[in-house]
């Protein structure tokens, strides 16, 4: 027996019996074979295989985001995107890092955001893939891939068996809620600046050892920067990282310096990018202004409205809240939530955190804290879904550390449980990714979701309309619009937006009902004349009613504010040779010739006036004496998009 133990030590774990000494006893095991003790032996072969189990989660969040890639480009992908000359060719590497993220040849800017890497990012698929939003989805899918592998990695260096690892980066990587990042194209910030941050954290615990850890960390954390302002939340973690390992260690503080000085490296160089590009930019955008009494209210009103998103994560939403006017339940939940964490910090800070524990958890609230509205920024909701992508991987991994040392028999009805929710979220994200196919199936979606006196959703939902050729929908959800901006403007005192009032003008010109649309464009411009496209589609609209000598004075009090304005001097000389040709044109005459109706027809047609010109054109294909090209012509016009 001694030899039979001896070979056992050797061959095998403690506790473990070998084969020799169970074929001794006949072949049975002492240790009945229970359901429970056959999974534990199943989950800890797959755990011997964790690339296995972390494959077999990459393909379940693929599974998830399986059509996402026949989305098109929505929102802000057609100003980020569709519009850009930047992204359609490639410019030299300095352009990209000393421009604002939105921006234009005019120097007009909706937002003073400065993220260069994803404007690159931009640019490179656009070459790749031709301009198909397909490519940019799949490159943005392949980054939440990376994210969601960097949650399973961050927890094994936790200390997280693979098992709950795998659990812990499917409930991530398949959660609904971030479906904005990793669906919607220009989420992609979100995704860059998350991976990149989950990424130098990582890279800073694995090979802390090695010379170019510090480095290689401090790298990733610059290009998270230059991809969005969350990754900063990394540099927080790092230094509680180097901090733990300094008291450990018993070193100086100038080791702790010298460890962190790549990421303050990183962190200067990114401000001199922004600074750059800040004084050589527009100017900065239209904030929401906030009184400085309000903004702990509104703190506590966004906190409310991410632990609601936590508990409610089948549902995701385009907007959430409104600055200006208060969600009283959610700056409760947010006044419980905040109280909760100030009676549980005692036993928090008294309790013995790994490093790694306590850098992720400064990595997520360092995430969270910069859209609290402390300072005002340039977005006219409280909290939007894609803010949660950082701060939810590092709850997913906080949550999964819980599980070290607990009985089998309750982690296993943890991950029963956990499998359960992960099979639902992929439903609802697949459900979610629906509705950013397209710009209509979006924005009525976010219609009939937006609580409150927000008019965002109806103006982006009108011109949805318009751009599907529905004018008269379009005129009355814009309408709807105005209706929520005059009550909002009321309710907070803040003065008309006057967003809808262009919408409207423009549904107007679409029904041909030019000169209720010329009133309302004036009526845009006495709100708000700084915009050149309102003056631009005055000076159209006008052209339409035949107004060619008002047009023209419209283009020219537009170019002596904007001189060599390309745009307005363009459509300047096509409405010279448009009112030219209009003048050569004898009045109307019920008896003339069809070949003067084409002419009239074509006139109509470049100017845009489809009712006139479809009429003319019916004329033209049912005349019997309108030669054969005239009548090929009229049926080409006829027969084009839109019934034309």
């Amino acid at each position: 027996m001694a030899r039979l133990r001896y070979v056992a030590s050797r061959g095998q774990r403690p506790g473990k019996r070998s084969k020799l000494a169970e074929s001794s006893a006949g072949g049975v095991s002492s240790e009945p074979c229970t359901p429970e003790r056959k999974a534990e032996s199943d989950l800890e072969q797959l755990a011997k295989r964790p690339i296995v189990l972390l494959v077999i989660v990459l393909l379940v969040v693929l599974a998830a985001y399986a059509n996402a890639p026949l989305g098109g480009f929505v929102w802000d992908d057609r100003f980020l995107i569709e519009t850009q000359t930047s992204i359609h060719d490639l410019q030299p590497l300095h352009h990209y890092f000393g421009t604002l993220f939105f921006n234009d040849d005019l120097g007009i800017a909706t937002r003073s955001f400065y993220r260069p890497l994803v404007t690159l990012s931009f640019a490179i698929d656009w070459q790749i893939w031709n301009g198909n939003p397909a490519g940019f989805h799949l490159t943005n899918l392949l980054l939440h891939l990376v994210s969601t592998a960097l949650v399973f990695g961050l927890a094994r260096e936790a200390g997280v068996r693979p098992t709950v690892a795998a659990i812990t980066a499917a409930l991530f990587g398949t959660f609904p809620r971030l479906t904005e990042a990793a669906t919607w194209i220009s989420g992609r910030t979100d995704l860059m600046a998350g991976a990149a941050a989950l990424a130098s954290v990582f890279v800073h615990h694995r090979f802390r050892a090695r010379p170019f850890g510090a480095w290689l960390s401090a790298a990733l954390l610059t290009a998270g920067l230059f991809s969005k302002e969350v990754a900063l939340a990394a540099l927080p973690a790092l230094m509680a990282l180097e901090v733990a390992w300094l008291r450990a260690a018993g070193g100086r503080i100038t080791s702790l310096v010298g460890r962190l000085a790549p990421a303050a490296l990183g962190c200067t160089l990114y401000a001199v990018g922004r600074l750059y590009a800040t004084l050589n930019g527009p100017p900065p955008a239209r904030l929401y202004p906030v009184a400085l009494a309000d903004r702990p209210l509104l703190a506590l009103e966004a906190i409310g409205h991410y632990v609601w998103a936590l508990l409610d994560p089948l549902r995701p939403r385009t907007q959430i809240g409104l600055v200006g006017i208060f969600d009283w339940s959610m700056v409760a939940l947010g006044a419980v939530a905040v109280g909760a964490i100030c009676a549980l910090a005692p036993r928090l800070l008294r309790r013995q955190w790994q490093p790694l524990q306590a850098s992720l958890v400064l990595l997520g609230v360092s995430a969270v804290l910069p859209v609290l509205h402390f300072i005002s920024l340039p977005i006219n909701v409280v909290a939007a879904d894609r803010f949660l992508y950082v701060p939810a991987a590092s709850l997913a991994i906080g949550l999964a550390t819980l599980s070290a040392g607990r009985a089998f028999a309750r982690t296993m009805l943890v991950a029963l449980v956990a499998c359960l929710a992960t099979g639902t979220f992929v439903v609802a994200t697949h459900l979610r990714n629906e509705h950013w196919l397209s710009e209509l199936a979006l924005w009525e979606q976010a219609v009939a979701t937006t609580r409150g006196l927000n008019p965002l959703p109806y103006n982006r939902l009108g011109y949805a309309y318009l751009d599907a050729g529905d004018a008269d929908r379009a005129l009355a959800t814009f309408v709807r619009a105005r209706e929520l901006e005059l009550a909002f403007a009321e309710a907070t005192e803040r003065g008309d937006t006057a967003g809808s009032i262009e919408g409207m003008a423009r549904s107007l010109a679409e029904l041909e009902r030019y000169e209720e649309a010329i009133a309302l464009y004036r009526q845009k411009l006495r709100y708000d004349d700084r915009d050149p496209g309102t003056h631009l589609n005055l000076a159209i609209t006008q052209a339409r009613a035949l107004h060619f000598a008002q047009a023209q004075e419209t283009l020219q009090a537009l170019l002596r504010t904007r001189p060599g304005y390309e745009d307005a001097l363009s459509l300047s000389r096509r409405l010279e040779r448009l009112a030219a040709d209009w003048t050569a044109l004898p009045r109307p005459d019920s008896g003339e010739p069809i070949e003067l109706t084409a002419r009239r027809a074509e006139f109509f047609s470049r100017l845009g006036r489809a009712a006139d010109a479809r009429a003319m054109w019916r004329r033209v294909r049912e005349s019997e004496t309108a030669p054969a090209a005239l009548k090929a012509r009229a049926n080409q016009f006829l027969n084009d998009v839109g019934g034309l």
